[in-house]
């Protein structure tokens, strides 16, 4: 979930920007959506591949319509039915760590959290959710997916073309999942992309091409 000082930097990038259009990928139970909706945005896609995380957002933004559209499904490099690893978190009571990756350090660093052996469920490349949902561009892509953000990248080329602004986790040192990119590798993933501010573990990038 993000602090005071990431929601304010997010604030003065989008304060000019009329009807942005919002992707949030692995959006737990929504909580972002409390303050990122005072932007009045044109659109806004949760994707969250959590069963029962999806469910309490059913439930508790039922009331929203219009702009606000839920996907259940897990971002990857391809579309399909793919393996994804359900987590709990017996102290803080939440499934905030499922990952398409197998946990590695998440397993030593965190022992609080349980992950189920390996479920199938939807993948989907971010490219095709653009073009299910007739989007052209995205004026801030927030990425919260726990160690498959080169799997993200690798399926949504076309759309990272196509984004003004991105908010992404990225782990400094330790892998926690199976091939997780660290951040000094995600960054040099994303030629063009320009650091606007470095939290630790989130970072804050501007698009110095988007279309």
């Amino acid at each position: 979930m993000s602090n005071i000082e990431e929601q304010s930097a997010i604030r003065e990038l989008l304060a000019g920007v009329d009807g942005p259009v919002i992707v949030e990928l692995g959006a737990h139970v929504g909580e972002e959506y409390g303050w990122l909706s005072a932007f009045n945005p044109s659109k806004y896609l949760m994707v969250e591949p959590d069963p029962v995380n999806c469910a309490r957002i059913m439930k508790e933004h039922a009331a929203e319509s219009g702009q606000l559209s839920l996907e259940q499904c897990a971002i990857s490099c391809r579309d399909g039915i793919g393996q994804f690893y359900e987590s709990t978190n017996h102290k803080a009571h939440n499934r905030a760590s499922g990952s398409v990756r197998r946990p590695t350090g998440h397993l030593k660093y965190f022992p609080e959290v349980e992950f189920s052996p390996k479920t199938f469920l939807n993948h989907r490349r971010l490219d095709t959710l653009m073009l299910n949902h007739g989007l052209t561009r995205v004026d801030l892509l927030w990425v919260d997916i726990q160690g498959a953000e080169r799997d993200m990248i690798a399926g949504g080329r076309e759309t990272l073309a196509r984004t003004r602004y991105m908010m992404i986790e990225a782990e400094p040192d330790v892998e926690l999942y199976e091939g997780q990119a660290l951040k000094p590798e995600l960054i040099a993933m994303l030629p063009g992309w320009e650091v606007v501010r470095d939290f630790g573990y989130n970072v804050l990038l501007k698009n110095g091409g988007s279309k």
